[in-house]
């Protein structure tokens, strides 16, 4: 996947992506305010795919140094997303010693998504007419879970 994402200039988010997947959840949800955390992440959601919205969130996090205010103010987990910063700095370390150069462009969200399915593609379902899902590899049914931004989501992507 990561060869494949350096082809289409997306390899610095996937580091991160794979950064941010190895570390605790960077939402914070309080019981009392969900409807409200939501509202406020709203701006970060890609419609199409969680893993763009979980660059997103990384991409602006890291933009405002990690700020614990700004963190608290947009219901993220500041110690997830410092701790997915500095895994992040090793996986660039192990891609440097392996030549594999981070590059990155103004495409990169459907590119992601292009390296994801490159990369995973034994866990690619497709949506059928009834609006259930099925796995191509096995034909076995799937399921969005409700957290995803796919749950709700009216749009499909071309990717």
């Amino acid at each position: 996947m990561i060869i494949k994402a350096r082809e289409l200039s997306c390899s610095s988010e996937i580091v991160t992506l794979v950064s941010l997947l190895s570390v605790d959840s960077v939402f914070y949800n309080p019981h009392n305010k969900a409807d409200i955390a939501d509202a406020v992440r709203r701006k970060f959601q890609n419609v199409t795919s969680d893993h763009v919205t979980l660059i997103r969130v990384y991409k602006s996090a890291e933009e405002n140094n990690f700020n614990p205010e700004w963190c608290q103010r947009h219901y993220l987990n500041v110690r997830a997303l410092r701790t997915a910063s500095n895994v992040r700095k090793q996986l660039k370390q192990i891609c440097k010693k392996q030549g594999i150069s981070l590059i990155s462009s103004k495409k990169w969200e459907d590119n992601v998504c292009r390296a994801l399915l490159y990369g995973l593609k034994e866990n690619v379902a497709a949506q059928q007419p009834d609006k259930s899902y099925v796995s191509l590899s096995n034909r076995q049914q799937a399921k969005i879970h409700p957290t995803s931004v796919l749950f709700h989501s009216k749009e499909s992507a071309d990717w």
